[in-house]
């Protein structure tokens, strides 16, 4: 997240760290804290939901908290362009499968009547909690980077991974139920990646 943030210019909203990554929260270029301990009147607790996987917040809330901070200056983002119709070549891919972690299997399938990977979690529909709608993507990009265990643990004793997003590398690119082989680049803390 300490890598994806600055490319937005973005706040970072979140709901605890483990106590060694605080300093490193902090010490982020371009990483503009609304750590939910701090800023707790930005987020509220569902019952539906069990501890601690029941804090929320809102669109509304956390741009209320952004001008309080006086953080609501205009920027400027090109976002990544998509043509209306997809490029010639590319191979068939009706199903992402993303191999991150054994403990929540993550699956995009592709579904032609709405032209969209539908996203699946632990194998069952991944639904949006507000409208129940399934989350959707008409384009998806899957970057391969570096990843390194540190020696922080996460409350189940699983190592913290830190991602290299900045440099080069390997990209996947799916729409239209086909693949597209391509490379991602970023050159620096606050540049946006391009593929």
């Amino acid at each position: 997240d300490l890598e994806i943030v600055p490319q937005y210019q973005a706040a970072f909203a979140f709901v605890g760290a483990h106590e060694r990554v605080y300093p490193m929260i902090r010490a982020a270029e371009g990483v503009l804290s609304l750590d939910q301990f701090i800023n707790s009147r930005a987020y509220y607790r569902s019952w539906a939901r069990y501890a601690p996987y029941n804090v929320y917040t809102s669109v509304e809330s956390l741009h209320n908290l952004v001008e309080a901070k006086g953080w609501d200056e205009p920027v400027e983002l090109a976002g990544f362009p998509f043509s209306e119709k997809a490029p010639s070549g590319g191979s068939a891919a009706t199903r992402v499968t993303i191999p991150f972690t054994s403990y929540n299997r993550v699956d995009y399938l592709y579904d032609p009547a709405s032209n969209k990977y539908l996203r699946t979690l632990s194998g069952e529909p991944h639904n949006d909690t507000v409208t129940e709608q399934p989350l959707a993507a008409a384009n998806l990009a899957v970057q391969q980077v570096t990843t390194t265990a540190t020696d922080i643990t996460d409350s189940i004793g699983s190592p913290v991974l830190l991602m290299k997003l900045q440099g080069e590398g390997p990209a996947w690119v799916f729409r239209d139920g086909l693949v597209y082989p391509a490379r991602w680049v970023r050159d620096g803390t606050m540049e946006m990646t391009k593929f």
